[in-house]
């Protein structure tokens, strides 16, 4: 009987009073209706009567899912409400208490379903903007703000509860539901790389109290705007960029780059290979990216092919990630962030350990924390290197070894560029306890140093004194080095007693076993007598690569030292 009064509105039912002179409002009230209540009805003219069974009995059958398949009479067309659905539209499952409106098409029962298009969106109350019919935007205000929201454009009618929005009466905007999204897509679609469509505007207004023409003026809009605008993606195309494939037997691929901007993570698509032409089209995730090298799974699991070398133009086109958020405005000053703490900088990036950004820790103390932990700080002092760091230039970011920048010192009035090849800074070598020298002709490092991957020249210089406990020894320098340059030059000079006599002489060679420079004079139980080695490394490998200062004592048994305080460098 729940629906009785709306099924006689239907019908259109027209109930008369049943006692003489008295209006049906006047009549006490007879509810809850019963089966026998006798209802007056008039039909072409005529007055007739109706049980509220029987009016009843017009309307769709109320029952439960599983009693859809013995609604009596049923036919193509015939409607029935279930009380126990799962859903507004269940007409299959039963079980629950949801009430739907099921429909028979003939030989089963599907939820009575409707379609349509919003072609107009109006506004109320403490929205404004309304009514739109293609584009517009809607304002919604309330406790003294104002809030903007995006300007509306086609597909009105896709909003779903998930992403739709309310605003409380406090004029915010909220999701209907705690894992809701207020989303402001761009619903135009890309057909190509590079064709990327941005997002709607976000426009954000405040107010302030200003002026114009030299008469204040109060609520004057601040107004910004956020979008999220699609970039061009990042290519590398032809041999120069792109010159190997490889892949492996468990269908890891591996490019070799001159220089890889991609990252793990990253949508690439892969075109134009002449070796590996199977990878060809596809798009794929990037697994690993270094210096030089790019690595991902084979989506065809195609298998082994061995370094090949590329020809033609293969090109790797990045697909994912090209979003930036872009902020505009025209009286906003600033986009200001959290001080943030070591443990929870106030900026963060998404791929970086917990408690790895920037903060503002302290008075003029801005920092870059490596989880938690101080690393490179900008205060009113100077720029700080966390401890066991390092502070470099370099022209590329994998310090390949490429001619870097100019360093500048500006002081009163000028300044002095100090070029790489005029000044280097890589690490002196200094002593600070002996090098024994006990096995007859053995070389013996005295200083080493890691040449960087550059196919340049380099001069090196050494001083120091060395020492004999033993008779009849000779001493002699010489190098090493790992990866042969064009030649290495030598000169030397080595001392046999305190007061001035010596041995000079040099040597070249582009060999990568030890190297004689010099030997000196026979010697016995000398103390602190001084050396000097100096020379040029011609045009050095670009393999990076070490450089050894070596000495070496030669006699029946031995024993000496090069002593603490002997020094090198190399520029």
């Amino acid at each position: 009987m729940k629906y009785f009064l709306k099924w006689l509105l239907i019908l259109g039912v027209t109930i008369t009073a049943v006692a003489q002179n008295q209006k049906i409002s006047q009549l006490p009230a007879g509810s809850p209706a019963q089966t026998t209540d006798i209802v007056p009805i008039a039909r072409g003219g005529s007055n007739y009567s109706l049980t509220a069974a029987q009016i009843a009995a017009l309307g769709p059958d109320i029952t439960t899912v599983s009693g859809l398949a013995s609604v009596p009479g049923k036919t193509k067309g015939t409607v029935a409400v279930v009380t126990d659905g799962t859903s507004g539209s269940d007409c299959a499952t039963g079980g629950s208490s949801i009430p739907a409106f099921c429909q028979y098409s003939g030989s089963s029962w599907a939820a009575v379903a409707g379609s349509g298009t919003v072609t107009s969106v109006a506004t109320g109350g403490i929205a404004t903007g309304g009514p739109f019919t293609t584009s517009g935007t809607v304002t919604v205000a309330g406790s003294g703000n104002t809030t903007t929201a995006a300007t509306a454009t086609s597909g009105l009618a896709s909003a779903s509860a998930n992403t739709a929005v309310e605003a409380d009466g406090s004029g915010n905007i909220e999701p209907l539901s705690a894992t809701g999204t207020f989303s402001l897509p761009n619903t135009t679609a890309t057909s190509a790389i590079g064709t990327g469509a941005s997002s709607p505007f976000l426009e954000l207004a405040g107010t302030y109290f200003g002026g114009s023409a030299g008469t204040l003026a109060a609520s004057t809009a601040d107004v910004a705007t956020w979008q999220l605008v699609e970039q061009a993606p990042v290519t590398l195309s032809g041999t120069t960029d792109i010159t190997h494939v490889a892949e492996s037997s468990a269908n890891v691929v591996t490019l070799t780059l001159a220089s890889s901007p991609f990252g793990p993570g990253q949508l690439v698509e892969i075109s134009g290979l002449s070796a590996a032409t199977w990878l060809n089209g596809y798009v794929v995730s990037v697994t690993t990216g270094t210096a030089i090298t790019m690595t991902f799974t084979d989506p065809t699991t195609h298998g082994t092919l061995s370094s090949t070398v590329l020809t033609g133009t293969p090109e790797i086109s990045q697909v994912s990630g090209l979003g930036a958020m872009t902020l505009a405005g025209s009286n906003y000053d600033f986009l200001q962030v959290p001080n943030g703490s070591p443990q929870q900088p106030g900026l963060t990036f998404a791929s970086a350990a917990s408690g790895t950004g920037f903060s503002a820790y302290g008075a003029g103390v801005h920092c870059w924390y490596e989880a938690g932990t101080a690393a490179d700080c900008l205060n009113s002092g100077g720029l700080e290197v966390n401890e066991n760091g390092s502070f470099s230039f370099s022209e590329t970011p994998n310090a390949s070894g490429a001619i870097g920048p100019s360093y500048g010192v500006i002081g009163s009035g000028t300044t002095m560029d100090l070029q790489p090849s005029t000044f280097l800074l890589l690490p002196s070598c200094k002593l600070l306890a002996g090098v024994n020298m006990t096995v007859s002709g053995t070389a013996y490092t005295i200083c080493s140093f890691t040449l960087p991957n550059a196919a340049a020249s380099w001069a090196y210089s050494c001083q120091g004194t060395y020492t004999t406990t033993t008779s009849s020894d000779t001493f002699a320098l010489g190098w090493t080095i790992a990866h042969a340059p064009t030649n290495v030059i030598a000169n030397a000079t080595i001392f046999s007693t305190q007061s001035g006599t010596q041995t000079f002489g040099t040597a070249t060679s582009n060999a990568t076993t030890n190297q004689t420079a010099l030997t000196g004079a026979s010697v016995s139980s000398v103390t602190a007598v001084p050396w000097t080695m100096a020379g040029v490394i011609d045009a050095a490998s670009a393999t990076s690569g070490t450089f050894l200062i070596t000495g070496m004592l030669t006699g029946t048994s031995p024993s000496g030292t090069v002593n603490a305080g002997t020094t090198c460098h190399i520029e």
